[in-house]
């Protein structure tokens, strides 16, 4: 059994749409009743499972970090029983809880009700950004091809936890230790080495007392690097990392 705490923070502008639309916007995002957005819990859950299956395929070599461990872990394996539940992601702003900022600003749509709406404090946290399409020939924009979409703002930080209740990853003990240089042909394998086995390494010695799954888990988070809309259009680029790493 384990729990971290995870902090994710958004590098470029995300969009993680809601499907929903108004006159306004064609394309807006997830958010609470007081209009703070926020990483839904299921959103996050497929993200980090791609990610571990990208682990995997980097990591044919571990025995432990396979696909059917993998999906035993987030549920998938219906012999098994669900190990891993993750919650929504919900914001924080310059170290003041998610559960503070809900009293703020319920404190201020309270007292300046008609005023103060929670639009008016998704726009505190969000942008809008438009598209549209190109005539090939002549340049000009097609008619009717306007495209409204928000996007929540660069910087913001959302938190929240991963849990499980069994510890599936059963990795052997990592040598941290770099190989005896016997010869040419083993200096030139040893250099070889993939960033990310490097990286793993690293992790490894800076803390060989942490759980066996939260190590698998604290590498998917570093191999979750983009999500959402339109990843390829510069949107969507985030660093996960577990609180207090």
């Amino acid at each position: 059994m384990g729990k971290v705490t995870v902090t994710i923070k958004t590098l470029s502008p995300l969009h993680l749409g809601s499907g929903q639309e108004n006159i306004i916007v064609d394309s807006d995002v997830v958010y609470d009743q007081y209009g703070m957005p926020y990483f839904p819990a299921k959103r996050f859950r497929g993200a980090l499972y791609e990610s571990a299956l990208e682990l995997a395929e980097m990591s044919a070599e571990r025995e432990a970090l396979t696909v059917d461990n993998i999906n035993t872990f987030f549920g998938l394996d219906t012999s098994s029983e669900n190990a891993l539940r993750i919650s929504n992601f919900y914001l924080t702003d310059e170290g003041e809880s998610y559960e503070s900022l809900c009293d703020q600003w319920k404190y201020l749509q309270h007292e300046y009700s008609g005023l103060l709406t929670p639009e008016d404090v998704l726009s505190v946290y969000t942008t809008m950004r438009y598209y549209t399409s190109i005539h090939p020939e002549n340049g000009v924009a097609l008619h009717g091809s306007l495209h409204t979409m928000r996007v929540v703002k660069k910087g913001i930080v959302f938190q929240g936890t991963i849990e499980w209740d069994r510890d599936i990853f059963d990795l052997p003990s990592v040598d941290v230790a770099c190989p005896k240089d016997t010869g040419k042909k083993e200096k030139k394998s040893h250099q070889k080495l993939s960033y990310r086995k490097k990286t793993y390494r690293k992790k490894a010695a800076k803390s060989q007392m942490k759980n066996r799954t939260e190590e698998i888990i604290e590498l998917m988070l570093a191999n979750l690097r983009f999500v959402g809309t339109k990843r390829n259009r510069g949107l969507g680029a985030i660093r996960c990392e577990i609180k207090g790493e």
